[in-house]
Parts: structure tokens; sequence; C-alpha cells
């Protein structure tokens, strides 16, 4: 029987290179389409991945995924940094932003509004520049990616000024931060900036970063967090699983 199916096999040269070729190509496509897949499913988490300061991040009850942040009043801050267990506790703006280039390059972009004081959730890996260039006037970081996409064919420099919503910002350093799910372009700057190059209305603070004093009671502060304020308080893995989550169920 063996005998036969081998004889089947390799008796016509043509069907036989065929066959070869078509599992080849069949498990090349297999694999492409997987890497894709996990590559996308890395990018629903690549905030919280770069964001390694905070233990903790503090959004509205109804947000799902990272992506769709619900704006919160001003006076969820002091409302956080009052929670027994908390270290410190940081605002966070998140929203997406079109840039135009002086070449004419228009692409939409990410954008990330960091405390103006401790510059809390910025990258610590700077291809070009440092995070202490980020307290300039109108400054801002960009990734490498979103770098070349705007600027094809050129080297990374900084210096390079653009526009965001018809507000001037200058590249002052290159931050080596992971492509976001919603677009390339990542882009970094002080919470007072980005609120506004965004002006999204009265209501501007995304999220509220936070940090446990003791390091063992990470989940357990969270939880004493979202009892005091009434708001979704989750860790650092469990917002990153929760987000990648929603990407499974609903795209």
């Amino acid at each position: 029987m063996f005998r036969t199916a081998l004889r089947m096999l390799l008796g016509d040269k043509t069907k036989c290179l065929g066959l070869v070729f078509g599992v080849a190509f069949s498990t090349l496509l297999i694999c492409q389409q997987v890497s894709i897949f996990f590559g996308l499913l890395g990018r629903a988490s690549s905030v919280v991945n770069d964001v390694r300061e905070a233990d903790i991040w503090v959004m509205d009850s109804s947000v799902k995924t990272i992506d769709v942040p619900y704006p919160l009043r001003d006076t969820v801050l002091p409302r956080v940094r009052g929670v027994e267990g908390v270290a410190w506790a940081v605002p966070f703006f998140k929203a997406t932003v079109q840039v135009r280039t002086r070449e004419g390059t228009l692409e939409n972009a990410v954008i990330l509004g960091i405390d103006d004081a401790s510059l809390v959730g910025v990258p610590d890996a700077f291809v070009l520049g440092s995070i202490e260039d980020l307290a300039m006037p109108d400054s801002i970081a960009i990734n490498p990616a979103g770098f070349r996409l705007l600027f094809p064919g050129e080297e990374l420099d900084t210096g390079r000024v653009i526009e965001l919503n018809d507000r001037r910002a200058q590249i002052v350093a290159i931050v080596d931060a992971a492509a976001a799910f919603a677009a390339n372009t990542t882009i970094y700057t002080r919470y007072s900036l980005a609120t506004r190059y965004t002006n999204n209305g009265r209501n501007q603070m995304s999220f509220v970063l936070a940090k446990a004093a003791d390091p063992s009671e990470i989940e357990a502060v969270a939880a004493r967090i979202a009892k005091q304020t009434g708001l979704k308080a989750l860790t650092s893995p469990q917002l990153r699983r929760e987000s990648i989550l929603y990407i499974l169920k609903n795209t």
C-alpha cells in the first residue's frame, strides 16, 4: 500500500512538484497571516507597554479598550491621589490628531499627553534627543515609524516643524515607541500642549496613571481606587489583556 502510494506521488514529476509547491506556499501563507495577526494584537496594547512607570490605569467605567477613552473630570486626579496606598498619580491624555508637514504630507497620528511636571509616560529609549527636550515650547517627540511616514526617504533628525490641527509643533526627539493600533505615527508631548492641539471639549483627561506605594499591593490599591472613586481601575497587565480581548471580540 505504501509502495503504491509512493509510486502515485512520484510517478508524475510535474504533479509531484506542483503538490510540494502548493503545500509549501500554503504553509508560508498560514505563518505570515498568523504573524500579522499577532502583530496587530501587540499594537492593541502598545501604549500600555510603553508606559512602564505606572502600575495602575484609572478610567471611566465604560471604557473597554485603551483606544477608545472617555474623558474624565479634572477633579478625578486629586481623588485618586488621596486613596490610601497611592504613591503618586498623574494625568494622561490620548487622542487622534491630523499631522501636516511643510511638504504637504497629511497623516493621522495618535497623540499622547504626559504630565507637564514629571513627564511620566514616555518610553525611556530615545533614538535622538532626550526627555528633557520636551520641556521646550511647542515640543513633541515622535516614533521612528511615524517620522519615516511623514518624511519618506529622510534620515532621522530633530528640529523639523509640523502642524497638528493647524498649530505649530517642533520635533525635538525621536522616541523608540511602538506603533499604536489606530495609527503608525505616535506623538508624545506635554499634557497642556496635547489638549491645545486637539481641543476635545471641557473634560480632557483620558486616564489617570498611578503608582502603588507597595509593589506587592498593586491589585489591592486598584480595587481601593475603584471602590472610592466609582471608576474603573486596572493594573497594566489587566488593561493590556482587556484591550486585546476587545480586539478579538469586536474586529
